[in-house]
């Protein structure tokens, strides 16, 4: 158990130098709420027994959506009332079933990167690094809560697996933005 709390440790540690890299860049909301939620878990659980981590994950999901989305006035709205049934579900529901909502709503965050990123690689003609572990990081956030939602130990397991692998992405994001990083993969453009 020790290795355990010392890699969700390291690991929202250095995810708190992503957001100082990652400053005036596109995706620096994301980054930035991604970095407070861990540190923001462990801290309520000190102070507040009551508070379970998938409530705090609830709701910094939600927001993750907002800080992905371009959105005007006329959504605000919508989207604050998504937040606030997040939060409601967060607070109301029973803490387990909280695992289905978190991973439809990672997916759905995948699904949005996956469009953006598939946007960045037609501008570029290329794919970058960063996308390639932008993609990558979102998808083992994903299956973290799929895994909790199938089987209860391994999901633990690969919780703290992909903990372990997240502090090196969390690395190479606090190293790196995205208009640095280099294409690892050029297309031809075909004009005929």
């Amino acid at each position: 158990m020790l290795i355990a709390r010392i890699i969700v440790y390291l690991s929202a540690l250095l995810w708190l130098a992503v957001p100082i890299r990652q400053w005036k860049e596109k995706y620096f909301l994301y980054f930035f709420i991604l970095s407070l939620t861990d540190p923001l878990v462990m801290l309520l659980r000190i102070y507040f027994s009551s508070v379970y981590p998938f409530q705090i994950y609830m709701i910094s999901t939600m927001l993750l959506v907002v800080s992905l989305l371009n959105i005007n006035s006329k959504k605000l709205f919508l989207w604050g009332g998504a937040i606030l049934t997040g939060t409601a579900l967060a607070v109301f529901v029973n803490v387990f079933k909280l695992a289905i909502p978190l991973t439809i709503v990672h997916t759905l965050i995948l699904l949005i990167l996956v469009r953006k990123v598939t946007i960045r690689i037609i501008e570029n003609s290329g794919i970058k690094i960063f996308h390639c572990l932008f993609l990558m990081y979102q998808m083992t956030l994903t299956l973290k809560f799929f895994m909790v939602i199938t089987n209860t130990r391994t999901g633990v397991l690969y919780f703290y697996v992909t903990s372990f692998f997240e502090i090196l992405i969390a690395l190479y994001f606090s190293l790196s933005k995205e208009g640095s990083s280099r294409i690892i993969l050029r297309f031809e453009q075909n004009l005929a």
